[in-house]
C-alpha cells in the first residue's frame, strides 16, 4: 500500500484567496501593476494590527498583512515613513481599517494609496467596513478554513492513490483528481506525447527538456506559456531521463499557490508507483504467499 508523506501545512491562504471569488474579504484600492499577481500568491501567514506610525507589536512574516487603524496618516504620522516601515518588516500588504464600521477616511485612503504604491505594496480596505480587529479576526479564520480545506484535499489525495494502487490501475485516475483538486489542467509530458507538444509550442519546450534532462527540485519548476498560462512542471521518478507532470493553469485561475504547488510535487511519487504497479503482468508479478491459517488451541485455557 502507497504512503504519502505529508509535511503539516497550516499557512495556506493566499492574497488571492482573501481578494477573489464570491465572498471576498478585502478589496484591493492601490495595487501594484508589476507586482499584483506576485502578491497575490503569497501565503499569509499573519495578520496584525500596527500602530498608526506603522509599528507592530511582534515581527512581521514575510506576507504578512498590516491592518492599519484609520488615524495612520494622523498624530504626525507621516504616512511615506509608515509605507517604508512596513516594507523593511516585510509585509506583504497593507489593510486600512475604518473607524468602527464606517469605511476610511478618503483623504487618508488617497495619501497612503501613494505611499504603500511608492514602497512596493499594495493597499487593501476590508469589503465590508470594519475595525482593524475585526478584520485581523476575519483574516485568521479564513486560514483556519483554509488550512482545514487543505487537510481534506490532501486526505482525498491519498483516498485516490491507495484506491487506484489496490485495483492495479495505472495514474490516469490520479492525474484527473490532481486536476479537479488544484483548478488545473494534468498530465504525463514526454517528447512523444501530445501534451509535451502543446506546451513545447506554446514556449515551454526548453523548460521541458531541462526538467526530463536534470529534474526539477523539491518545489517543481514554474513557467509561463506564451498564451499566459501558469505552467508547473514536476519530475516524475529516481533517475533521468524524467517523465515530467505538468500542470497547467489558466490565467484566470492565476498562478500555482505554495500548498497547490505541494500537492503537485507531493504526488510524482505515487504516479511513479501507480506506473510501476500497472506494468506488472501475473507473468511477473510475485506468486502470493501461503494464505494465513491461524493456529487452533490443542486445549482449552486454564480457568
Amino acid at each position: 500500500m502507497p504512503v504519502l508523506d505529508l509535511p503539516g501545512r497550516p499557512d495556506v491562504l493566499t492574497l488571492r484567496d482573501l481578494t477573489d471569488g464570491g465572498n471576498p474579504l478585502l478589496a484591493y484600492l492601490y495595487p501594484v501593476p508589476a507586482r499584483a499577481e506576485e502578491h497575490g500568491r503569497y501565503t499569509v501567514e499573519q495578520a496584525e494590527v500596527c500602530g498608526a506610525d506603522g509599528s507592530s507589536p511582534c515581527d512581521l512574516r514575510p506576507g504578512a498583512l498590516a491592518v492599519l487603524p484609520p488615524d495612520a496618516c494622523r498624530a504626525g504620522a507621516r504616512v511615506g515613513d509608515v509605507a517604508r516601515a512596513l516594507a523593511r518588516q516585510r509585509a506583504g500588504a497593507v489593510v486600512l481599517a475604518g473607524p468602527g464600521h464606517e469605511p476610511p477616511d478618503p483623504g487618508t485612503v488617497s495619501a497612503l494609496g501613494e505611499a504603500t504604491s511608492a514602497a512596493g505594496l499594495p493597499l487593501l480596505v476590508p469589503v465590508r467596513p470594519s475595525p482593524a480587529w475585526q478584520v485581523v479576526a476575519a483574516v485568521r479564520a479564513a486560514r483556519h478554513q483554509a488550512a482545514a480545506a487543505h487537510a481534506l484535499r490532501l486526505a482525498a489525495l491519498m483516498r485516490c492513490v491507495d484506491g487506484l494502487y489496490r485495483a492495479g490501475d495505472g495514474p490516469e485516475g490520479l492525474l484527473a483528481h490532481l486536476g479537479e483538486s488544484t483548478d488545473a489542467g494534468v498530465y504525463l509530458a514526454e517528447p512523444s506525447s501530445t501534451g509535451w507538444r502543446l506546451l513545447a509550442d506554446d514556449g515551454c519546450e526548453e523548460a521541458l527538456l531541462k526538467a526530463r534532462a536534470h529534474g526539477t527540485g523539491p518545489s517543481g519548476a514554474a513557467v509561463r506559456t506564451a498564451g499566459g498560462d501558469h505552467v508547473l512542471l514536476a519530475a516524475v521518478g529516481d533517475r533521468g531521463p524524467f517523465a515530467v507532470l505538468a500542470g497547467v493553469r489558466g490565467r484566470e485561475a492565476g498562478p500555482w499557490p505554495d500548498h497547490l504547488r505541494e500537492v503537485l510535487v507531493l504526488a510524482t511519487t505515487q504516479t511513479a508507483l501507480l506506473t510501476r504497479r500497472a506494468a506488472r503482468t501475473p507473468e511477473t508479478a510475485p506468486a502470493p504467499g501461503p494464505p494465513f491459517i491461524p493456529r487452533q488451541p490443542t486445549s482449552a485455557p486454564a480457568g
